[in-house]
This record gives C-alpha cells, sequence and structure tokens, in this order.
C-alpha cells in the first residue's frame, strides 16, 4: 500500500515538471466558413514603397562586351540588349584568339588546309550587326588613338574594321545584308578607311584572300547590278576623293576584264590554237589585222562584255575632258585604263575612245558601200528635232527638189514701166 502511493507521488511530481515547460496553447485562428485561414488585416504587413519611374532610375553603364550588368539594367529592358555592337566582337574575338588553336580542316587536295572558322560564337548576331560594330569600331578606334599620327589612326581603324567584317559571311540572311554592304562603298560619309576596306576586298584575284573577300567576289558575280552602280558612281563622281576614285577605277576595271578574259579563254577553237601553237592567245588578237575564229556564241558574248566596258570607258573618259577639273593622278590613270580598252577590248567604236585619247585625230574613213551617218544633236525628246542631211546648213529646212522635166515654163512677169 505504501509503495502505490510513492509510485503516485512520483507520477504527479513528473507531470508538474513536465507542464512548467510546455508552451502554452494557442488558440485556434479563425476561419472562414470552408475551413481557410483568413488573412491578417492590412495593417499587419510594413507599406511597400511603390519602384521608381523609368525616367527617375540612373542611365545604363555597358560593362564588358557591350553588355548591360545584371545589376545595372532597367527594369524594363530586355536582360540581353546589346549597346555597343563594336566590343561584343571584339570580345568575342578575343576569346577566340586565347582558345586553344584548333586543327585546320583540309579542303580536298594534300597539304592544302584551311583555318576553321568558329561560326558559333556568331549565331545570334545578323549582317547588319556587323556592318554597325565595324562603324563603331572606326569611331572607337579614331577616339582612343587621339593626337596620334594620322597614319597610325588609320590603320588602327582598317584592323578593327576588319575584325568587324571578318566574319560577315558567316551572318548574311538576306539580300538586305549585301546592299548595306555595297552601300558602304556609295555613302560619303561613312569613314575613308572603312569604305577603302570594302573596296579592297572586292578587287579580284587577291594574293591572300580571306574569308569576307571570297564571299564579296562571289556577291559580285550573283548581284552584278547592285555592285556596279556603286563602283561606277565611286569612279566617276566629280567630288570623289582622288585616292579611292582611283581604286574604285581599278576595282571595276578588273572586274570587267576578267569576266571578258575568261569568256575569250572558254572558246574552244582558242583553247584549240592555244595548244597548237604552245602559247596561249590573248583577246588583243581580235582586233588585229588577222583575228582568230571563234565561236558564234562566244562573239556574241565578247560583245555585250564589250559594250558594257565601251559605257565604263565613256563614263571616265569626262575626266581626260578639256574642261574636267578632277586630280591629275586621276586624268592619268584613266589615260591608262582607255589605252588598256582600246588596245584588247572589242568595243562598238574604238574610235571614239582613241579620239577621246587624242582629241586632235582625224576622223576615220568609212568603210566602202557603208553610208555615214551624222551626229544626231542631242534632245530630251524627238518632237520639234529637225533631220538635216549631210553638208546642209543648221538650222535651214531641207527643201525638196524638184523635177525639171515635164514642167510648164514659167508665167511671163510684165515690168513696171520705166525699166
Amino acid at each position: 500500500m505504501k509503495l502505490c502511493l510513492a509510485l503516485a507521488c512520483a507520477v504527479l511530481a513528473t507531470t508538474a515538471a513536465l507542464g512548467q515547460n510546455t508552451p502554452p496553447t494557442k488558440a485556434p485562428e479563425p476561419t472562414d466558413t470552408q475551413g481557410i485561414p483568413n488573412s491578417p488585416p492590412p495593417s499587419a504587413y510594413p507599406p511597400v514603397p511603390p519602384p521608381p519611374a523609368v525616367s527617375q532610375q540612373p542611365p545604363p553603364v555597358a560593362g564588358p562586351g557591350g553588355l548591360l550588368p545584371w545589376n545595372n539594367r532597367r527594369t524594363n529592358a530586355d536582360p540581353k540588349v546589346i549597346i555597343n555592337y563594336w566590343e561584343v566582337v571584339h570580345d568575342i574575338m578575343t576569346r577566340i584568339e586565347k582558345a586553344p588553336p584548333s586543327p585546320a580542316r583540309s579542303a580536298g587536295a594534300p597539304g592544302d588546309l584551311r583555318p576553321d572558322y568558329p561560326f558559333e560564337e556568331f549565331r545570334n548576331l545578323r549582317g547588319q550587326d556587323l556592318i554597325r560594330a565595324a562603324r563603331e569600331g572606326a569611331v572607337a578606334a579614331r577616339r582612343q588613338n587621339a593626337g596620334r599620327p594620322a597614319a597610325e589612326i588609320d590603320r588602327q581603324v582598317w584592323e578593327n574594321t576588319g575584325l568587324a567584317l571578318e566574319y560577315f559571311p558567316l551572318v548574311v540572311r538576306d539580300d538586305a545584308d549585301i546592299r548595306s554592304m555595297a552601300g558602304i562603298i556609295a555613302n560619303r560619309e561613312e569613314d575613308p578607311q572603312l569604305r577603302g576596306f570594302v573596296l579592297a576586298k572586292l578587287a579580284p584575284d587577291q594574293k591572300d584572300p580571306s574569308l569576307l573577300s571570297m564571299f564579296l567576289d562571289d556577291a559580285c558575280a550573283r548581284y552584278p547590278v547592285e555592285f556596279g552602280k556603286v563602283l561606277d558612281a565611286a569612279a566617276g563622281h566629280p567630288m570623289e576623293a582622288p585616292s579611292f576614285q582611283i581604286q574604285s577605277m581599278h576595282v571595276r576595271f578588273d572586274r570587267l576584264m576578267k569576266s571578258y578574259r575568261a569568256a575569250f579563254a572558254a572558246d574552244a577553237k582558242i583553247a584549240a590554237l592555244a595548244k597548237e601553237t604552245g602559247q596561249p592567245v590573248a583577246p588583243a588578237a581580235l582586233i588585229g589585222e588577222n583575228p582568230p575564229a571563234i565561236e558564234k556564241a562566244t562573239r556574241a558574248k565578247l560583245v555585250g562584255l564589250g559594250a558594257s566596258i565601251a559605257n565604263f570607258a565613256t563614263l571616265i573618259a569626262a575626266h581626260i575632258d578639256a574642261n574636267s577639273a578632277s586630280d591629275a593622278a586621276v586624268k592619268a590613270e584613266t589615260r591608262s585604263i582607255l589605252e588598256k580598252i582600246a588596245a584588247e577590248v572589242l568595243v562598238p567604236d574604238r574610235e571614239r575612245i582613241l579620239r577621246c585619247l587624242d582629241p586632235s585625230r582625224p576622223v576615220a574613213p568609212a568603210a566602202e558601200g557603208l553610208p555615214v551617218l551624222p551626229d544626231m544633236p542631242e534632245s530630251e525628246g524627238d518632237e520639234n528635232q529637225m533631220l538635216t542631211k549631210p553638208g546642209a546648213v543648221v538650222g535651214v529646212p531641207d527643201m525638196p527638189q524638184i523635177n525639171q522635166t515635164n514642167q510648164p515654163p514659167p508665167t511671163p512677169v510684165p515690168l513696171p514701166p520705166g525699166l
């Protein structure tokens, strides 16, 4: 009996000790009719200040690579927006140069290895982006090298331009990118070194072709009108810089002659003659005393190309006109090109080119049996244009001839008295 009382007292003591360490029971939260706890009143939360207006936010500051840092971007801005494409391209090219070299891939022939161009780094860019990067790179080069010699600044602009445009062929998506590249040559407001770089890449048969030069060589063949117009404009515009004009004349003439010589060399009869004689046949042989025989299709193609070359000759011949104010170097280059055209190309009117070179040259006599057509006055339209015969007085209408046979005798007119 005493043992039971002792155990009961121990249980009561233990329960009392546990009750002192147990937290008080929390009253149940009020619930709605569906058993979901009700939200506390609004006064229970601290007030949240409104976000600052966009105009009050600090302007974005570009970080390395031209990208906005994550902690310095506006709340409504694209997290991947690019504000300087030159810095992006420069950052990519720097990482490519620091990467371990990759083995070159074979181009097919033994020992002919070509560099491997990394495309993945540029997959998110477009042709327009790289052209913009080239412009920004030219501006950056002139700003960072201000005060240095002009030749050093121009060299840095050239390097930045080449760095930005070298991978242009990998990101071209449509014809607009091609026209934008041609527009660099046409736009005289562009940086001179940027225009010169693109023009240099258009020259055919380069000793060290790059990815861009090979692409532009193919683009000139696929877009002859677009590139022909900009080259003609640069070669003939009176306000063009002389050095750039001379380079434009070189590129345009070399590309025209490349097509002309290729068409001549592709003729089967010319190839057979070269094999027979053991010496190449020059296109100038067609205008010699004993021209070689060629295929009818080849002659038609050469006549068409010769007409295009003759149009180019007429365009640049204005530089050596008596009233021309062109630079002396431009005049000298014009004469050199016209002499080559007259000596080598099958043009419609060679005498006109020769008279441009020598205004005192006498007009060559016409072949027998072919009438000489007089030079017609230039006019905007055909209305009120008077046709004259050779030897007729300009401005006097040509009266029809009257047949003297079977004509009635003239009527006698009485003389006045006194005569």
